[in-house]
């Protein structure tokens, strides 16, 4: 069985994502426990806010 886990619209912006926000710590968990990979969508610039160019430290 495989299963897919699709997360929508991670931003650089806190507790949508940021590195240390809960939400990232429970995928890490999940990743470390289970070997849980996700998909993580990421908006190119969120509400011309965040745009991608300026926080390349999301793209690995």
């Amino acid at each position: 069985v495989k299963i897919v886990i699709a997360i929508d619209d991670l931003h650089p912006e806190q507790g949508w994502g940021c590195e240390g926000d809960e939400s990232v710590g429970y995928i890490e968990e999940l990743n470390k426990e289970y070997g849980c990979k996700f998909n993580l969508f990421i908006p190119s610039n969120y509400h011309d806010k965040y745009p991608l160019s300026e926080n390349k430290g999301w793209v690995d």
